[in-house]
This record gives C-alpha cells, structure tokens and sequence, in this order.
C-alpha cells in the first residue's frame, strides 16, 4: 500500500482511518483545491490504492471516524459548526447530527459501552468546558466538568472499563476518573 492520494494541485490531509465491518480501510479528512476552497473527504483503500470516494460541501472538514456495527461515525466541521455524519460503506455519507452556535464535541474515542468526546459550552445553560457521552455516536448528552477554567482545555482517555478526564489550562489542571462508564451510558 503506498501512493499518492490527493488529485493534482490539491492539497489534502488523512485525519483519522478506520476498519469498515466488511474489513476496508477508509481515511478521512479535507481536500482544498486553491478554487472552490475545503471540501471533507474520504478514501477508501482498493487493491492497494487510496481512491477517494466522498467529497463534501464547501467549509467542510472530517476530522475522526469510528467504527460501529452499523458503519462509520464521523466527525468534523462545517461552517465553523460541530457536525456528525455516518457512513454505512465509507462512500456514501449523511449528516446525522449539528451542534448549535456556542457548543463543541471534540474527536469521539472508544470506551467501554460507547464512545466519550471532551468538548465546550459557551451558552446560556452553561460556560465551560463538558464531557459528552453517547452509546453509538447518534444521541449525545453531556455533563459539564466541574472546572475551574472555563476555556476549552478538556481532553477524555479510556483507562480499562472507566474513563480519565483530564482538563489543563491557565487556571487551572484538574483529572477526574469516571468509574464504569459503561454503567453511566447505561444511564447509571
């Protein structure tokens, strides 16, 4: 496996890649062609070769992908917002989620029972920075982190069956250990 994955004169980047169920690798990422601007996109490895399948609208970005039993969760930008999309081949893609002005969920990593992202509130129902939690990556909640900072600084870690939460900042450096994670998805 080795090549080129970008088309002449366009400047890309691979962010994050995933096993398909069926066992392909996909890649995502952007691909920016100096004209029409950033556009997501994903490759998918045939025979050896990157081959990029999809490509998303102007202002879009691909930034992490996991896999579940259904397909892939992505997760990116578009228009400055927070969005999710899946993709049940790696080709085709549909948004499945957008996140408000003022909210952020940050790349989604595997943990028992789901998945957990680190992210930020900058909102009437709060300021600071949140852990979110879904079971397959479509229905989030979160749970605000009690931070003494209050910019962006939060970063999640699986640790065996819990979660590490950790948050760094000017004010303040804190950790916070979630026990069975798996439970508290489970609404425990």
């Amino acid at each position: 496996m080795a090549g080129d994955y970008a088309d002449e004169g366009d400047d890309s980047a691979m962010r994050d890649v995933c096993e398909l169920p069926d066992g392909g690798l996909v890649a995502v990422g952007w691909s920016d062609d100096d004209v029409d601007g950033t556009r997501a996109a994903i490759w998918r490895l045939v025979e050896g070769v990157w081959t990029r399948g999809h490509a998303g609208a102007v202002g879009t970005a691909f930034s992490w992908c996991r896999t579940g039993p259904d397909g892939l969760v992505i997760g990116g930008s578009a228009a400055g917002a927070t969005v999710t999309w899946r993709s049940g081949d790696g080709l085709a893609v549909e948004e499945s989620g957008r996140l408000p002005d003022g909210v952020v969920r940050h790349a989604a990593h595997e943990v028992e029972g789901g998945l957990a992202a680190a992210g930020h509130l900058s909102t009437p129902e709060h300021e600071g920075p949140v852990v979110w939690l879904s079971r397959e990556g479509e229905d989030w909640r979160w749970a605000r982190l009690p931070s003494r900072g209050a910019y962006d600084g939060a970063s999640v870690h699986a640790v065996g069956a819990d979660l590490l939460v950790v948050f760094s900042g000017a004010t303040a450096e804190q950790a916070w250990l979630i026990s069975d994670v798996a439970g508290v998805l489970d609404g425990g």
